[in-house]
């Protein structure tokens, strides 16, 4: 099993989002995004494959050109079809979109208590949830018109949480820093204790979540000592099985930190997994697949220096998009991975 085509090291535009790809001409270490410090940084590829944009930058051209887009230290939530959303530890400064991202709307209601963000998905055009840090009250916040007005969950953990998602319009889940599992039935509104846990207390220092269906998700945190864990989570029979765990090591021996952001990982149109996450001390990222039963990885491309900003994948048609952070505090680069016949 393998993918089919590799972007190593180049920045990628899309004059046709599935068939063809340009090299920039712009070096591939140009600024996309600006000067950061560990501020997680959004990718969002829009629905019509027209629109891209990070945290701070926009294109209108498939990623041919980038401009200001004027999301400052904002972390790009998610999107569907047109609609996306912007979040911020700023809480006067929230926003969403209805037109790819051409033009963003401030929030009328903000959410209430938020302190940090640590996971966004918008699943419609309509129903979106977050999770994070909450100053007081439950951890987790809700949308029902698309970002315009939040609200924060009436019940659910108080412990800070790591990641959230969606499975339909009603059903979804989130995993707290004890590695317990939650569920929504409301879309948001309320969640309960499953009863499941990961068995992995002190995994907070990256984590993703993707749901495979209302019953089934795909979880994967890391520690401060190295270890990457990946889990397989069904509900109904209430199994928590650990798919892959694994230490990576620097050149001198010792533990290499793991980093990947609450939206690094995607189910692609081909129905495979993807994740990206990053190493400091290795200075670099791998890219993971798995297709339901077997998985596979493989290095994608070193960085010049500790990467800082938080890996994001998205996803459109035969290709993922991976921002790759490049340089401490320094912006990532844009790469574009043919995933078609995996």
């Amino acid at each position: 099993m393998a993918f089919k085509t590799w972007a190593d090291g180049e920045v990628l535009y899309a004059a046709d989002l599935n068939t063809n790809f340009v090299v920039s001409t712009k070096s591939k270490y140009t600024k996309y995004i600006s000067d950061t410090n560990e501020v997680d940084e959004g990718l969002i590829i829009f629905g019509n494959g027209t629109h891209w944009s990070t945290t701070d930058k926009i294109s209108t051209d498939s990623g041919a050109t980038w401009s200001a887009g004027g999301f400052g230290n904002k972390g790009l939530a998610s999107v569907s079809g047109a609609n996306g959303i912007a979040l911020t530890s700023d809480v006067s400064n929230q926003d969403y979109t209805t037109d790819s991202g051409v033009t963003w709307t401030q929030a009328s209601t903000f959410t209430p208590n938020y302190t940090a963000i640590a996971g966004v998905h918008l699943f419609s055009s309509t129903i979106g949830v977050a999770c994070g840090v909450s100053s007081s009250g439950v951890s987790a916040w809700y949308t029902a018109d698309g970002g315009d007005n939040w609200a924060q969950s009436a019940t659910g953990p108080t412990a800070n949480t790591n990641a959230i998602q969606m499975a339909s319009a009603t059903i979804g889940y989130m995993v707290d820093v004890s590695g317990n599992i939650w569920k929504t039935t409301n879309a948001g509104a309320d969640w309960t204790d499953t009863g499941d846990n990961t068995g992995s207390t002190s995994y907070y220092q990256g984590c993703g979540i993707v749901c495979i269906d209302t019953d089934t998700i795909i979880y994967l945190m890391s520690n401060t000592t190295g270890i990457c864990k990946i889990f397989h989570y069904v509900n109904s029979t209430n199994t928590v099985r650990n798919l892959l765990e694994f230490i990576l090591t620097d050149h001198s021996g010792g533990a290499t930190n793991l980093t990947f952001s609450g939206n690094s990982i995607v189910v692609a149109d081909n129905g495979n997994i993807y994740w990206i996450l990053s190493s400091e001390e290795q200075k670099g990222c791998w890219l993971f697949m798995w297709d339901g039963t077997n998985l596979n990885q493989r290095w994608l491309v070193g960085t010049e220096a500790t990467p800082d900003p938080e890996p994001y994948v998205a996803t459109y048609g035969d290709f993922i998009y991976v921002n790759l952070p490049i340089y401490a505090s320094d912006g990532v680069q844009i790469v574009a991975i043919d995933v078609r016949g995996d």
